[in-house]
């Protein structure tokens, strides 16, 4: 209908570092002006891919948000606990934040989806189809139970809570789209090892879990064959992470595929350049345009 359609996914953190500068997703789509969205992923919770999501909506009007987790009390928040383990503290506070950022965005009159199980070939304009994929429905299961508990100020065992927290990376949702006969895989923060046997190839993918050690095996790598692949990661090399790993690039190297990092990562090869975005443009006949 000579519209055109935008689906964000993932909003990053809600602030970004200012050495180099590097600008948040919100000021980002700004300087795109772009003020309407009509469907917004978040793959898990982690403030690095949903911190942002305030600050998004701040500036553009979102039709659908579409999640593996929806509160069933958006606005309800959970007490802190100092003493609490890091990664149950972590995800209070990432619980506290989507439980606000979700109610704003229903009081906006934004549609909220919660996704229970994949969804195939969801058409979302004429030549452009999508899968949401769920990694394990018996982990998003669990997930589901001891987040509503805690959010209703329910118990719900700590071994459940530390367990439910760790699932956030592992089960991530993954986004892979169909256009022109050209896939682009966004894999979340999914760790390599745990969908080897669903992956397929694809012509463009995000590497998950910003190119760490965990992100790729050498048999993920096989089976995907990306022509191109963008890395998250900071200017910095972060050796207690190993983020992003040499043995990560290589393995994506080993199967003839173009690495592209955010940010201005150096990896020896060349001048560091500051990349606001890494820009890809997949015209109607499949030809992919890659960054300049």
């Amino acid at each position: 209908g000579g519209r055109t359609f935008r689906m964000l996914v993932e909003t990053g953190r809600e602030q970004v570092q200012e050495d180099p500068p590097c600008a948040c997703c919100a000021v980002h789509l700004a300087r795109l002006r772009v003020s309407r969205l009509d469907k917004v992923v978040i793959t898990h919770l982690h403030a690095d891919h949903a911190g942002g999501l305030g600050r998004v909506m701040s500036r553009a009007v979102i039709d659908e948000l579409i999640a593996g987790y929806i509160p069933l009390r958006a606005g309800a928040q959970i007490s802190w606990e100092p003493q609490a383990e890091k990664t149950v503290r972590g995800m209070i506070a990432s619980l506290n934040q989507w439980s606000r950022d979700v109610e704003r965005l229903r009081n906006f009159g934004c549609r909220t989806s919660e996704l229970f199980a994949t969804l195939r070939d969801v058409r979302l304009t004429e030549r452009l189809s999508a899968d949401f994929i769920v990694p394990d429905v018996g982990a998003s299961r669990l997930q589901r139970d001891v987040w509503n508990r805690m959010l209703d100020g329910r118990p719900a065992a700590n071994d459940q809570r530390v367990r439910a927290s760790k699932l956030r990376n592992p089960n991530s949702l993954r986004v892979r789209l169909h256009y022109a006969g050209r896939e682009i895989e966004l894999s979340g923060d999914c760790y390599g090892v745990g969908w080897e046997e669903d992956a397929a190839p694809c012509d463009i993918l995000k590497v998950p879990h910003h190119g760490d050690a965990k992100s790729l095996t050498d048999t993920l790598a096989a089976k995907l064959r990306p022509g191109h692949a963008v890395i998250s990661c900071a200017r910095d090399y972060i050796p207690a992470k190993d983020r992003p790993s040499a043995a990560t690039v290589q393995r994506l190297a080993g199967v003839g595929c173009r690495v592209w990092y955010t940010d201005a990562f150096n990896d020896g090869r060349g001048p560091v350049r500051v990349w606001p975005s890494v820009d890809f443009t997949i015209f109607e006949d499949g030809r992919i345009a890659a960054p300049q």
